[in-house]
């Protein structure tokens, strides 16, 4: 950021800590207005709800802890009238670190998806069944049982390549997510902070970053309606985050609708 009084360049804040100039920058009273804000409340405390529930279960979400630290504190010093970028530093760092993650986890699972079906078809190959079976029972029995036999062995041999399907789907599904969505997320949390450091008044990828949280949202949702059965636990580890990604986007729609760029 740069004081626009004596040129002083400084990482935030309302005054200039050189000369003492009050600092006013539209993007940033936005933003101040969005995270001290109740939809910005609800977020920190539906990511704080989910993160918990989430280790209850036995998962340990730490990029979800990160940030639900992050945004505790952005919403505590907003409150206070303080800007600092550097906790929305953090949760850049912290989508980035997700992003470089779900390459590795897409890379492994199609790995694994190759691995399972080369073992899978090394035991098929190694247990000749049908041979087996006819040692045993004799001839008579083997041309009646036979066809049988060798049906489920072709199924069998089949169900491999079915299996590898869909390990590169779920492989690919990740890949997809993280070209289209994370990368996306990245670069708009990246550009805030950027934005207030330039005092350019410009977020790049609002739009993209919105529409996400709207999808995410709704199917997050009706994912969460189908959990019910699975008991209560699963049931508001999945309503927790759908408030997240609901109230982000009513959030940024209500402060910062007009400041948002797809370049």
């Amino acid at each position: 950021m740069l004081c626009s009084n004596c040129g002083h360049e400084f990482s935030g804040g309302n005054f200039c800590p050189e000369c003492g100039h009050k600092i006013s920058n539209i993007l940033m009273d936005r933003l101040m207005i969005l995270f001290k804000g109740p939809e910005f409340l609800v977020i920190c405390i539906s990511i704080s709800v989910n993160a918990g529930f989430s280790i209850l279960s036995g998962q340990l979400p730490v990029i979800r802890i990160l940030i639900s630290i992050f945004l505790w504190i952005i919403y505590s010093e907003a409150k206070q009238g303080i800007f600092h970028n550097n906790s929305i530093k953090n949760i850049s760092g912290s989508i980035f670190a997700s992003y470089i993650i779900n390459y590795i986890l897409a890379g492994l699972i199609f790995l694994s998806g190759f691995l399972f079906t080369f073992i899978y078809s090394w035991i098929l190959n190694s247990s000749h069944l049908i041979s087996d079976f006819w040692d045993i029972t004799g001839d008579d029995i083997s041309q009646t049982a036979g066809p049988y036999l060798n049906f489920i062995t072709d199924l069998m041999d089949f169900s491999k390549y079915f299996i590898i399907v869909i390990f590169v789907f779920i492989a690919l599904a990740f890949l997809f997510f993280n070209i289209f969505a994370t990368r996306y997320f990245h670069k708009f949390v990246q550009s805030i902070y950027r934005s207030i450091e330039s005092g350019n008044n410009h977020i790049a990828h609002l739009d993209t970053a919105k529409t996400w949280f709207l999808v995410l949202g709704i199917l997050n949702g009706i994912s969460t309606l189908f959990s019910l059965n699975l008991g209560t636990r699963a049931f508001l580890t999945g309503a927790s985050m759908t408030l997240v990604y609901i109230f982000a986007y009513i959030s940024l729609g209500k402060h910062l609708v007009d400041k948002g760029s797809e370049s």
